[in-house]
């Protein structure tokens, strides 16, 4: 039994002579199992964000959101403080972030050059627009359906960080979501 150190914590390991080597050497099995004993949270993250649907995500991208309007004191900075943040929760969410992301446009089978540039997209399935107004406009709600529509994804959610409980700035949009159970609990439901 051979004992060694990682992270500051001991762990003993299975030590074993490899096809008559002189010296012994430790079960990489071993070494895995102790790195995943002092960081669960990292291991069950990644299983977990794998194989999500856009509900899950999305309840993770709201929590993700009041976690950050909190943490930065709520409204009055400006939409990239908000954006930056909340790519750093939701990777810490184990969720995969996509920022600024180009989408070209095309017009009658001709691109155009200028491509949307889309603020988040998660895990490959749902859109974030994060905003940072005092007053609300439906057109953002309009946008996103256009996001939407031209990327083929099914969910988007608009984040106004500019109001005092985000909770109230969170708007919802479906482009032919298929839903088991109806809605999202606890979300403002507003499907265009």
């Amino acid at each position: 039994m051979l004992k060694f150190r990682l992270a500051g914590k001991t762990f003993n390991a299975k030590a074993q002579r490899l096809n008559g080597a002189k010296e012994e050497h430790i079960n990489f099995r071993c070494v895995c199992h102790a790195f995943a004993a002092l960081c669960p949270c990292v291991f069950a993250l990644k299983k977990l964000s794998r194989g999500m649907n856009e509900n899950e995500i999305s309840k993770i991208i709201v929590t993700s959101a009041i976690e950050v309007h909190r943490e930065l004191g709520g409204p009055g900075l400006i939409e990239g403080v908000y954006e930056e943040a909340m790519v750093e929760e939701l990777t810490r969410h184990g969720l995969q972030v996509e920022r600024q992301l180009q989408v070209p446009i095309f017009y009658k089978g001709k691109r155009l050059g200028n491509p949307l540039r889309l603020d988040l997209k998660i895990n490959g399935l749902v859109l974030v627009d994060n905003k940072a107004v005092n007053q609300w406009n439906p057109v953002f709600e309009a946008q996103m359906l256009t996001y939407l529509r031209l990327t083929g994804l099914k969910l988007g959610l608009v984040i106004n960080f500019g109001e005092q409980f985000v909770k109230n700035g969170i708007r919802r949009v479906v482009n032919g979501l298929c839903e088991f159970g109806g809605k999202d609990p606890g979300l403002p439901e507003k499907d265009i």
